[in-house]
This record gives C-alpha cells, sequence and structure tokens, in this order.
C-alpha cells in the first residue's frame, strides 16, 4: 500500500515538476517608453522634442508630439517618453541645440509563448517584445529596449 501512495506521489510530482516554467522570459511589452541616448552630451540632451508621425517618409504629418523627460538620477542619458511609443507609428526625435533629428520607424515585435507543455496549455500566455527598429533608416536590434547613438 504504502508503495501505491509513494508511485502516485512520485507520477504527480513527476509531470507537475516537469512543465516548463517562465525562465529566461523578456517580459512583456505592456508600454515602451525609455530611450536610451549613447555619446551625447548633457548640453545636447536639454531640450529633446519628439514627433509622432504617420510614417518615416513623411515627417509633415504630425500625429502627436511632446518633451522628453530624462532621468533625474545620476545617469542623464535615460530619457522617458510621456506616452509609451506605438509600434505603427515613427517618431522624430529633434534637439534644441542642434540639427540633427533621428526618426524612428519600423517596429518588429516577437511573440514567445510559454507553459506549453503537457498538462498545461496556457493557449495565450505570451510574451511580446521589441526585436528591431530602424533609426534614420539603419535597422537596430536590441532587445526590448530603444538605443540612439551619435
Amino acid at each position: 500500500m504504502k508503495w501505491i501512495i509513494f508511485f502516485k506521489s512520485f507520477l504527480i510530482l513527476l509531470l507537475f515538476g516537469a512543465c516548463c516554467t517562465k525562465k529566461d522570459c523578456y517580459g512583456v511589452l505592456v508600454e515602451l517608453k525609455e530611450v536610451k541616448f549613447h555619446n551625447f552630451e548633457e548640453s545636447e540632451l536639454d531640450s529633446v522634442m519628439v514627433f509622432a508621425i504617420e510614417n518615416a517618409s513623411n515627417i509633415n504629418t504630425v500625429k502627436d508630439s511632446f518633451y522628453l523627460q530624462f532621468d533625474s538620477g545620476f545617469d542623464l542619458t535615460n530619457a522617458y517618453l510621456v506616452k509609451p511609443i506605438d509600434i505603427h507609428l515613427a517618431y522624430v526625435f529633434r534637439f534644441k541645440n542642434s540639427s540633427k533629428e533621428y526618426i524612428l520607424s519600423n517596429f518588429e515585435l516577437i511573440t514567445r509563448h510559454w507553459n506549453k507543455c503537457f498538462p498545461f496549455k496556457i493557449e495565450d500566455d505570451s510574451f511580446v517584445y521589441l526585436d528591431a527598429y530602424e533609426v534614420n533608416g539603419v535597422r537596430q536590434s536590441f532587445r526590448n529596449q530603444i538605443d540612439i547613438y551619435k
């Protein structure tokens, strides 16, 4: 009798313990609001205006605009958008002290499914994250973050 209870307990632990978990997941793309600037001087990042546009080829169709909010901590190269990025739009970053502008467009997302093994086949347990985007027409691939290089 003890052997049967032990065997059933072992079988239950084996079934439940064998299921995959959310190990190594990158996270759910709920709001993509952070932009990291590289090789910029603090004076260049003093005032950055962001324009949300229909597409990268027609920058005259502005849907929205706002200023970046920079991290008040030690790292002044991290900026936070007032609104999350809409992957269906393009974004123009204009610097007050420079004529240079950076256009972010063509955002690509990847959906990764987790916990789809026996006995739990949850269909909507998936994680969506940013895989790639373009800065001034050049493809960038930084997982789930936006980096702009000078």
